[in-house]
């Protein structure tokens, strides 16, 4: 998967932001929509390639002690 259509992208996009209002990380649920509308796993790498995401995703993901 190199680069979503732009249905996809407005789908992930869209799942962006009803994470949102729903209490969740906007690029946690990006997250979520991407690998639901996958038909094979995807790995980091994939993942922030088609959110375009420079960060670590490990970050998103650890809870503060």
């Amino acid at each position: 998967m190199e680069k979503l259509s732009p249905t996809s992208e407005r789908f992930v996009l869209h799942w962006g932001e009803l994470g949102t209002r729903c209490g969740l990380n906007r690029t946690v649920a990006q997250i979520h929509a991407l690998l639901y509308i996958s038909p094979q796993p995807l790995p980091g790498g994939a993942l922030r390639q088609l959110l375009r995401f420079k960060g670590q995703l490990r970050r998103l993901f650890s809870t503060a002690s």
